[in-house]
């Protein structure tokens, strides 16, 4: 389980920015009220109803994969045994990976013990001479490792940090602490009980078949539920009752789907061909609904995303129950390798094989989700044998790892210490992009020893007319990020460039740059893209933009076909709307009634993960829109209660107080959060502002060093201290404070102007 990003790097960024990046949207609601009818669990109760779930009519009920075996007994038995299958399992011996018989692990001064405590497996921990037993509640994945849930209340199930190796990870069957390498203190972000370690909302919807989350908002409790315990086959197909209906001769809605809610109907997919004398095997070109819809269905686990609804919606678009994230420099490499753990999906809809049509099925099982074939007799299928398996490709001995299609062009990165996971962007290797950008080096995987010039000089060698003089739209990406002085320039070619992916043209247009005229009309034309990724992501640029240039664009996609993008819309009208003063009633002045269901929805969406901070955090921007002020502020102190430390909620409540001429309550709130996370340089960088302001110079020079310190790249921080040193008369150390930023970013441009006007 990987812990969310949902804390912003920066939580001073400007108020209700970009940095909401965890599921805080949604509206569709519940399609069916949910039964345990297989492998029934006391995990997730079936006689608990979904929490707050709209009365919807009941399309189909979910019959468990026993009924399905009846038919399908081949698929059953691929799945069984399945890493989908083994998602989720109670803590039975059978499933259990770990050593329970009384191994200890010490992580600073906290001692894990797992033993058996009246037979069930357990963990007894020793923190300051106290013993505190835990009950391991249920156990998820399998190999290379198998991580514990405890039960600590109110429904709440939480990851415990250390997990079990299997005998077949890298080191061996073993205990281990996942991300942390010491032991933290009750309330600190990342201790295993808070926030972040939370399965409910972070791990249950993959894990298991049909989940609803089932907040309740009011008791602070959850009624988790689910239609079987592990991923099981209704999980991909839908509830299958109206398909027990068809086979067994009654009624037969929707013959040509066999009464699957979700058709995935592979004799009619396009067979993939290959001529005699052609390279590479290719599909007619024509319905791609079904790669489409295998993309909804397995994207909506393998990928970095936020859930945009408690509940699963059979046959839906996955831009419309899920936001997915982009190719951000915290999530991947600015060529868009994989850095952060990604789950696939944004990795694949960059790749070559995406854009010919490949989908997931085409190189694993469906079932077992092993590969159909082992090593390069996978890619042989498509690719020809005689070009691409001979050395005169890969130019390394056959039988050799650098021999192995999936070495160099699907290079691992492992996650969680023992979990080595492909990237499946199936790009050509360019090592010299690793010598200009900084990027991983596939070839050094193997070549431990050498550098990337080495290998940027094999590469050439081999193929002189190879990719290595091919433009490639990281280097735009990079001279971005490093804040070059033609970024917006970068960024235009970017979005205006029709043979890059979607997701590439996305994230060129959610880069945090300003929108002048000269580039508005590219941004105004994205609004239109026939892609909701690009869609949704103009409309983050807008906010970038004069609202007159877009709100009427944006107020006709509010209504659009794709959740995420109406969502999306909203979000950018009520953000321009918080930027008049409150006496304007900026949301009438903009758009008057026309946004009335738009922020129905919007407000609805929020309340969806009403367990998270950044639900709170939304639900502010709204009553900003609408000049709330009050509502505003207690929706800021729900995010704190959530999570007291919530660095962007406590900034953007102090930020209301300035406005409100209290200041001086501001700054308690500021040195309140900081108390208890001191490492969130946005937090010191916004009490170092309420101190300049109240001329406590001094003071704001000690949390503008510290912001400085925690993040030494974020130019704003450097250029403000400097400055702050400027004017205190200490020119010399301001100068030096620069010299030393733009040597670590020579090409910034606003270090660089900042430099300059310190001669």
């Amino acid at each position: 389980m990987k812990p969310s990003n949902s804390r912003p790097a920066d939580s001073a960024s400007p108020k209700l920015g970009r940095w909401v990046v965890v599921a805080v949207v949604a509206t569709i609601l519940a399609m069916a009220v949910l039964a345990v009818l297989s492998r029934e669990s006391t995990l997730l109760d079936p006689t608990l109803p979904p929490a707050r779930l709209a009365p919807v009519p009941i399309a189909a009920t979910h019959v468990g994969d026993a009924t399905c075996r009846h038919c399908h007994e081949a698929e059953h038995a691929a799945w069984v045994g399945s890493h989908h299958d083994r998602a989720m399992q109670l803590p039975t011996p059978d499933a259990t990976v770990g050593d329970f018989s009384g191994v200890s692990l010490e992580v600073g001064e906290v001692t894990s013990t797992f033993t058996t405590v009246d037979g069930a497996p357990s963990i007894v921990v020793e923190h300051d001479g106290a013993l505190t037993t835990h009950r391991v509640h249920a156990l998820f994945g399998t190999t290379p490792l198998q991580q514990l849930l405890i039960d600590i209340g109110d429904g709440r199930l939480q990851v415990y940090p250390i997990a079990a190796a299997a005998k077949e990870a890298a080191g061996g069957a073993r205990w281990f602490m996942v991300h942390a390498e010491e032991a933290l203190d009750p309330g600190d972000p990342f201790h295993w009980t808070g926030l972040l370690h939370n399965w409910n909302h972070m791990c249950a919807e993959c894990h298991s078949t049909s989940v609803a989350k089932g907040y309740d908002e009011a008791s602070g409790h959850f009624q988790t539920t689910s239609a079987a315990l592990d991923v099981s086959c209704e999980a991909c197909h839908g509830p299958g009752s109206k398909h027990v209906a068809w086979a067994a001769g009654g009624a037969k809605p929707r013959a040509d789907a066999k009464g699957f809610l979700i058709p995935l109907r592979h004799e009619e997919a396009s067979p993939w061909r290959r001529a005699v004398g052609e390279p590479t095997a290719h599909r007619e070109p024509g319905e791609r609904s079904l790669e489409t819809l295998e993309l909804a269905v397995c994207g909506r686990c393998h990928s970095r995303r936020s859930p945009l609804a408690d509940a699963v919606h059979p046959g839906a678009s996955l831009h419309d129950t899920h936001r997915l994230e982009l190719l951000t420099e915290e999530l991947y490499f600015a060529d868009g390798q994989i850095r952060d753990e990604v789950f696939v999906l944004g990795s694949f809809l960059q790749s070559p094989m995406h854009a010919k049509g490949v989908t997931c099925s085409d190189c694993h099982d469906a079932h077992s989700g092993a590969l159909h074939v082992d090593g390069n007799a996978l890619c042989l299928g498509c690719h020809a044998p005689e070009v691409f398996d001979a050395p005169t490709h890969h130019h390394h001995d056959r039988g050799s790892p650098g021999a192995e299609c999936v070495e160099c062009h699907m290079p691992a990165r492992t996650y969680m210490k023992v979990d080595p996971r492909r990237d499946h962007s199936l790009r050509v290797p360019r090592p010299d992009l690793a010598v200009t950008l900084g990027v991983p080096d596939p070839c050094l995987s193997c070549h431990e020893q050498r550098d990337s010039r080495w290998s940027s000089a094999q590469v050439v060698e081999w193929f002189p007319n190879g990719r290595s003089q091919t433009p490639h739209w990281g280097t735009e990406f990079d001279a971005i990020r490093a804040g070059a002085a033609d970024a917006i320039t970068r960024r235009d070619r970017l979005i205006a460039d029709p043979s890059l992916p979607p997701i590439v043209r996305a994230t060129a247009l959610a880069e945090p740059l300003p929108v002048p005229p000269e580039s508005l009309s590219g941004v105004i034309a994205a609004l239109s893209d026939p892609d909701p990724l690009v869609r949704r992501a103009a409309l983050s640029a807008c906010s970038n933009a004069p609202p007159e240039a877009w709100v009427e664009r944006a107020l006709e996609l509010t209504r659009d076909p794709i959740l995420s993008v109406r969502l999306e819309a909203t979000r950018a009208l009520t953000l321009a709307a918080t930027q008049r003063p409150p006496s304007e009633n900026p949301l009438s002045a903009l758009v008057g009634d026309r946004l009335e269901g738009a922020m129905i929805e919007f407000r609805a969406a929020a309340r969806v993960n009403a367990d998270r901070p950044e639900s709170a955090m939304e639900l502010a921007l709204l009553a900003l829109s609408l000049g709330d002020r009050p509502e505003a502020r207690a929706q800021y102190r729900r995010a704190l209660e959530l999570e007291p430390t919530f660095g962007a909620a406590a900034v953007n409540l102090a930020d209301l107080h300035r406005e409100d001429q209290r200041d001086d309550e501001g700054a308690r709130i500021l040195e309140r959060t900081i108390a208890l996370s001191p490492n969130d340089a946005g937090l010191h960088y916004a009490l170092a502002l309420n101190r300049i302001r109240s001329r406590d110079l001094e003071g704001a020079e000690g949390s503008l060093a510290t912001a400085q310190r925690l993040a030494p790249d974020q130019a704003r921080y450097t250029i403000t201290l400097a400055l702050l040193l400027a004017e205190t008369g200490r020119k010399e150390e301001a100068r030096a404070l620069l010299d030393r930023a733009i040597e670590r970013r020579p090409r910034h441009e606003d270090l660089r102007q900042a430099r300059a006007q310190l001669p």
